[in-house]
């Protein structure tokens, strides 16, 4: 079946992202050039002086054999290795389309916004901070198929992404990246806060059965609506410490 991106626009690059991706061609380029052929030149000299010191007659069966399992192999590995490259380059479109619209919708409204917090193995993509409360975002993307009316249903405890249930549970992934925050918070600022775990699927249309979850599942472009539902009850020095409260933990684990 055909699939597409679920990402219309391209998110505009952060900071620094094109001296990033200078450095990574840079770093690839150098790996391959200069560490691979030569690794490989003085290996084809290593064999060349083990025979000519032991007299050894050529052997080119053995070497082509050796040589079509090891390109089978390469083969096989490259294939997954472009497939989880491609995975990755789509989780990263939706992390920076998600923290784009975060940032020119909600964040005038008053909230801090934080990106990529780390934790004890994983990182919690998005963590807002604001009048409404703090919110923990776990952002999903998925490509989409070309034709037909696919959407995100939620009916309180389980997701299907098209009619398929993702090999990991999102709502749980939702749920400890939001416990991790409260944590974060309450040993950094001595606050107890619950946040509101948040699972966005940008580009997807988000069917909802249940409405009072504690977990939202939405689009990205249905938070500020679900935002303004919400009473204020966060100060703005409320907001402040809570926000440098979780900057400690990141410049501390970066």
């Amino acid at each position: 079946m055909t699939k597409k991106s679920p990402i219309k626009d391209a998110p505009i690059p952060y900071a620094g992202s094109s001296l990033r991706v200078q450095m990574r061609d840079l770093l690839d380029d150098a790996f391959i050039t200069w560490i691979c052929l030569p690794v490989s030149l003085c290996m084809l000299a290593l064999l060349e002086w083990y025979r000519w010191v032991f007299s050894v007659p050529p052997m080119p069966v053995l070497i082509t054999v050796i040589a079509a399992v090891a390109v089978i192999i390469s083969i096989i590995m490259l294939r997954k290795v472009f497939k989880k490259l491609s995975q990755m380059r789509l989780g990263l479109d939706g992390e920076m389309a998600v923290a784009q619209e975060l940032q020119e919708t909600i964040v005038p409204l008053g909230y801090m916004l934080l990106n990529d917090v780390p934790g004890p193995s994983f990182n919690v993509d998005h963590v807002l901070i604001g009048p409404a409360g703090v919110f923990v975002i776990e952002t999903k993307t998925y490509s989409k198929p070309v034709k037909g009316n696919p959407k995100v249903f939620f009916d309180g405890s389980m997701v299907l992404v098209n009619g398929v249930s993702p090999e990991r549970n999102p709502i749980e992934q939702a749920e400890a990246g939001s416990r991790f925050i409260s944590e974060v918070i309450y040993k950094q600022s001595g606050k107890k806060i619950n946040p509101r775990p948040v699972l966005v699927f940008p580009g997807w249309f988000v069917e909802a059965a249940c409405q009072e979850s504690a977990v939202w599942v939405i689009n990205n472009k249905q938070l500020p609506y679900k935002l303004k539902m919400i009473k204020s009850h966060l100060s703005n020095d409320e907001i402040i410490a809570i926000s440098e409260g979780i900057k400690r933990h990141i410049r501390s684990n970066s």
